[in-house]
């Protein structure tokens, strides 16, 4: 069973910016992982919902992998574009 800190740490957030990205305190984000509190159903569906990755972090994180791609398809100054909803 994943857990509200494992969830947290896969993402790369501090508590912090798991609290501002679900609409909570940070202490409450401090609660559920030190197990004196617990999260509801739907809240756990927020916190997976938040430590999904952005599209832009995995861009930026294989950015030179997609530019030597590119590159070996004669491909310059690639551009992404689009959204997600």
């Amino acid at each position: 069973m994943e857990t509200v800190v494992d969830l947290r740490l896969a993402a790369g957030l501090t508590q912090a910016e798991s609290a501002a990205r679900s609409g909570v305190a940070r202490s409450v984000i401090a609660a559920y992982e030190a197990g004196t509190r617990r999260p509801s159903p739907m809240m756990l569906t927020r916190l997976r919902a938040v430590a999904r990755p952005r599209p832009s972090g995995v861009v930026a994180k294989h950015r030179d992998q997609i530019i030597a791609l590119a590159s070996r398809h004669k491909a310059h100054r690639v551009r992404i574009f689009g959204s997600t909803s």
